[in-house]
């Protein structure tokens, strides 16, 4: 029997890393479509420029992609998950690089250069929370309980008989399964019933 502490800590951590991911992709992408920066153009008309603007849609992609990446993540196994958290943590750090790039823009019709604001230094920090959660989830998915068998029950009511041993079919219903279910006797041509009375017992055949 697993330890109760290990159990609950790796409820913990997986909860704490799937939070992080969703907490940082979805404030990321709601981050990247709002204004970074105002830049002044000709006759002094005000340019309001988005993240996405200052880093050509790469902010909210790669965002997108990190949301994507964390519901692919809770349909997976173990090994796929650490594999998918690794990919995660590295998608946080392009976020962060991506939005320093946007920092030392110039406007081309202006010659002005472009600070990223409130707002880009907040998608740092949505970036900071993706790579967290990648790190943790590749860190310890390991230890997480796995994808919960959808079959397990089909198979173990099918493998259950109302004639196998008694102390076996208490176990099965004490777990669930309905040995009920499943007929007694497999369904073949000889089970249908006799419609003519040729097989009946009272003829003597």
């Amino acid at each position: 029997m697993a330890d109760p502490k290990v159990a609950r800590g790796a409820r913990r951590s997986r909860g704490i890393a799937f939070g992080l991911l969703l907490l940082g992709s979805l404030a990321g992408l709601l981050l990247a479509s709002q204004r970074w920066a105002t830049v002044t153009g000709s006759f002094t008309i005000e340019e309001h420029l988005t993240g996405n603007d200052l880093t050509n849609a790469m902010a909210g992609l790669l965002a997108g992609t990190v949301a994507a990446g964390g519901a692919l993540a809770a349909l997976s196994g173990r090994r796929t998950r650490a594999v998918l958290g690794g990919v995660a943590a590295l998608l946080g750090v392009a976020m962060v690089v991506v939005a320093i790039g946007a920092q030392g823009r110039t406007d081309p019709a202006t010659g002005t250069f472009v600070g990223i604001g409130a707002l880009g230094v907040g998608y740092i920090a949505a970036a900071a929370l993706v790579l967290a959660g990648g790190v943790i989830m590749a860190a310890r998915a390991h230890t997480w309980p796995g994808r919960p068998d959808r079959f397990a029950r089909t198979r173990a009511r099918a493998a259950t008989r109302a004639d196998d041993d008694a102390g076996e079919v208490w176990k099965a219903m004490d777990a669930g399964f309905d040995p009920t279910d499943v007929p007694d006797h497999p369904t073949g041509p000889d089970d249908m019933g006799d419609t003519t009375g040729r097989k009946s017992p009272d003829r003597g055949e």
